[in-house]
């Protein structure tokens, strides 16, 4: 999707630090004609920053710092209460430096993220938020208050999905302030890459056997994202195999768990970005049933655009977008693993059926959740905001 940009803008962008999600947008933004881009980041993080979670250190392997300016504001993450003032100082010089006519922020998760807001709204001008937060997630009055006050800050919001778009309505903020910028992954390199993979080769080299219908979580191995469902959902499943993609604090018991059950399972530990394609291409379908703490799941779009259905639970951020119930893919209320059993055994029946679902949620994802409608949305909202 492309829009016409009718005048010049430059454009902030606050962040905490690069994410391989996210590094697109910015270089798409700064690809348009008549768009200027510079990148505040709080920080670069290093190895074991990065796998913060994972429980191994990594850098992404692919560029994320490649087609956009950008810059370092806040600087050692672990020196939050140290480094807060002299961010929001540092910040603001950069800020009337380039002279930005709109500062897109992207929330307000990290420390850096709360100086950065700090620096923006002394700044004056115009912000935009996109961030990930939605209404699944049960919040106290206090926290709804909180809420309610952060987003009078921002003069427009950017909505990435519909339960995205409900929590800003829910905490005041009109519809007309309100322009559509969906998540998003690179569809096209995801596609591409496991389109042209060898199958075979691969089921051979991470333990799947070739006629079984194969399951894929793939994630950090987490509490949030509840991956022991899994393997108590494949209790007494025959012709079935889990293949799970990720390491985290939960890898030893539900290996334990795996063996315990009986189940046709392999581990390919923690796989890097330019990987992750090959794994969806030796699976059959994703299932992620985490509570609400998945604001979105962007693990779905990846499986998406390589031609895959996916089974999520009712609490999962993106369900409501992504997930054609029947069509996409299929979903079950949080926790209710007898439902979701009777789920994964309908695809390991019909896997023509689960073949159909997948190219029709290829064509769903990579058509509506692309990085252009997300860069299109940005550009409007900023227009908007400046002819007020």
């Amino acid at each position: 999707m492309s829009v016409t940009v009718s005048r010049r803008i430059k454009l902030s962008v606050l962040a905490s630090h690069p994410v391989q999600y996210q590094a697109p947008l910015y270089r798409a933004l700064a690809a348009r004609e008549n768009v200027e881009v510079l990148v505040h980041y709080g920080f670069l993080p290093d190895a074991v920053q990065q796998g913060e979670g994972f429980g191994v250190g990594f850098h992404w392997d692919l560029p994320l710092l490649e087609g956009y300016r950008h810059e370092v504001f806040f600087g050692d993450a672990s020196k939050a209460g140290r480094m807060g003032l002299r961010a929001v100082g540092r910040l603001l010089r950069s800020l009337r430096a380039f002279n930005p006519d709109v500062i897109f922020c992207t929330g307000w998760h990290h420390p850096s993220m709360v100086a950065g807001l700090a620096a923006a709204v002394r700044s004056g001008k115009p912000r935009l938020l996109r961030c990930e937060a939605n209404v699944l997630r049960v919040r106290g009055l206090g926290a709804q208050i909180f809420h309610r006050a952060m987003l009078t800050l921002y003069q427009a919001v950017l909505p990435i999905g519909q339960a995205n778009r409900d929590y800003y309505r829910a905490f005041g903020v009109a519809d007309g302030r309100m322009f559509d910028a969906p998540y998003f992954i690179d569809n096209q390199r995801f596609a591409g890459v496991s389109s042209l993979a060898d199958r075979s080769v691969l089921r051979q080299r991470w333990g799947v056997p070739q006629e079984a219908f194969c399951f894929l979580f793939s994630g950090k191995l987490e509490g949030k994202k509840h991956p022991l469902s899994v393997v108590e959902a494949m209790r007494g499943l025959s012709g079935a195999h889990l293949l799970v993609v990720g390491s985290g604090p939960l890898e030893g018991a539900l290996r334990e768990a795996c063996r315990r059950h009986g189940l046709s399972f392999s581990f390919t530990g923690f796989l890097n970005q330019s990987e992750m394609p090959l794994a969806y291409a030796a699976a059959d379908s994703l299932v992620l049933p985490s509570d609400a703490g998945e604001t979105w799941g962007l693990v779905v779009n990846e499986a998406m655009a390589c031609g895959l259905p996916a089974i999520v639970s009712d609490r999962v951020g993106c369900r409501a977008d992504l997930i054609l119930e029947g069509e996409t893919g299929l979903s079950f209320p949080f926790g209710d693993l007898k439902r979701l059993g009777q789920q994964m055994k309908s695809l390991v029946a019909n896997p023509a059926h689960a073949s159909s679902m997948g190219a029709a949620a290829r064509e769903r994802v990579c058509r509506d959740y692309s990085v252009g409608r997300a860069a299109a949305g940005v550009l409007q909202a900023a227009e908007a905001v400046l002819k007020k």
